[in-house]
């Protein structure tokens, strides 16, 4: 994943938490995470797995599929 690629992901999870009203310490917590692992994924400096995606997209109560949508569709690649 591009450092541009991992920037989108945290923006979009950034922007989620918000909208449910969350401080990233919460979410962290609720992720059983530290704040500052969730912070630099946020600030797309920290890579995040798949297991952490799946729980940041369960705590905020989003499909984990919508952080892929920060992503650009290559061609002849399709979900």
């Amino acid at each position: 994943m591009t450092p541009e690629q991992r920037k989108k992901i945290g923006d979009t999870i950034r922007g989620i938490r918000q909208l449910r009203g969350m401080s990233q310490l919460e979410l962290a917590e609720r992720c059983n995470m530290h704040r500052s692992n969730l912070c630099g994924i946020e600030k797309g400096q920290r890579p995040v797995g798949w297991a952490g995606l799946q729980r940041i997209a369960q705590v905020l109560e989003c499909e984990i599929t919508i952080t892929f949508n920060a992503l650009p569709k290559k061609e002849g690649v399709t979900p």
